[in-house]
């Protein structure tokens, strides 16, 4: 599905570029200069204001967190969702949005273990 939704905005954006850089090209020829090409990205964040940038993190997060308390995926699932939504993420925030991932499953799985398998559990390291 993330993949259909990010070929739709492909095209999108192919026929905006086109039309925008025509009408620039034309607005050139009238006013004697050259603007150069424009080229857009569809759903960049920095595009955004704070408090925009903020919800959209915020409703992100918290789909995200669903999924998790739902164990409705695995880890490699849920970063496939993130880095689709968020291709410009820096590498070392995706590690530590991994393992932060990871170690929120574990704390989910631990706090509705009863006490005896938690004892079977650590007895069994």
């Amino acid at each position: 599905m993330v993949d259909y939704v990010q070929s739709l905005r492909r095209e999108n954006i192919a026929f905006y570029n086109d039309l925008y850089n025509t009408s620039l090209q034309i607005q050139g020829y009238i006013d004697g200069r050259d603007y150069g090409t424009v080229h857009t990205e569809y759903g960049s964040l920095d595009m955004l204001t704070a408090q925009e940038k903020a919800d959209v993190l915020q409703k992100t997060a918290t789909g995200i967190g669903q999924i998790v308390t739902a164990a409705s995926a695995t880890i490699d699932d849920i970063y496939y969702i993130w880095k689709g939504l968020y291709p410009e993420l820096p590498e070392k925030d995706i590690e530590a949005f991994s393992k932060g991932i990871a170690a929120t499953a574990m704390h989910k799985a631990t706090s509705n273990t009863d006490a005896a398998t938690m004892a079977d559990i650590n007895n069994s390291k």
